[in-house]
């Protein structure tokens, strides 16, 4: 997962950009929005990470989101970071813990009903 901020696009060194990735698992190109307030997405090591307004999401964590499958949506965040990052392998169990806590406090600062990205 990149910066929490939803709907945002990265510069590389070369100039290229891309824009939006989801918010939960870091696809490309995702296709809701879901509304929220501004919280303080993890806390660690005296460091707070803040997550700023809308999140983006993929058609795949959308369908686990509208269907409240929270464990499915957690596994899948993990799954994909991991597959971004191997060497987080052997933390697996910690990261997904604090992934499903990353997801509960989006839900509790969610603010509305999503709507469709339009590109």
């Amino acid at each position: 997962m990149a910066s929490m901020a939803a709907i945002r696009t990265f510069r590389f060194k070369s100039g290229a950009s891309m824009c939006c990735i989801c918010d939960f698992c870091s696809a490309p190109n995702p296709t809701w929005k879901y509304p929220a307030r501004s919280f303080i997405g993890y806390e660690a090591c005296g460091i707070a990470g803040e997550s700023v307004g809308d999140w983006a999401a993929c058609e795949e964590c959308h369908r686990l989101i509208a269907t409240n499958d929270r464990v499915g949506l957690t596994e899948r965040s993990a799954v994909t970071f991991i597959a971004l990052r191997p060497e987080l392998t052997e933390i697996r169990e910690e990261l997904t813990a604090e992934l499903g806590v990353l997801h509960t406090r989006f839900l509790e600062n969610r603010t509305g009903e999503p709507s469709p990205l339009i590109d």
